[in-house]
């Protein structure tokens, strides 16, 4: 049988790392949009190489 304290521990535990995970989950998402940033930098970049090449 758990206790109400070691219960009450567990849901801290799992509140904790549900945090934890929220806050990765949100730096992951900032690094993800800086690199697709840069990935659109770099296709705009390669499109005007190719222009001036061809034209």
């Amino acid at each position: 049988m758990v206790t109400k304290e070691e219960f009450g521990h567990f849901i801290a535990e799992v509140e904790s790392f549900r945090d934890m995970a929220m806050e990765e989950i949100g730096n992951l998402k900032t690094e993800i949009e800086k690199i697709k940033e840069d990935l659109d930098e770099v296709i705009k970049q390669t499109k005007v190489d190719i222009n001036k090449k061809i034209g």
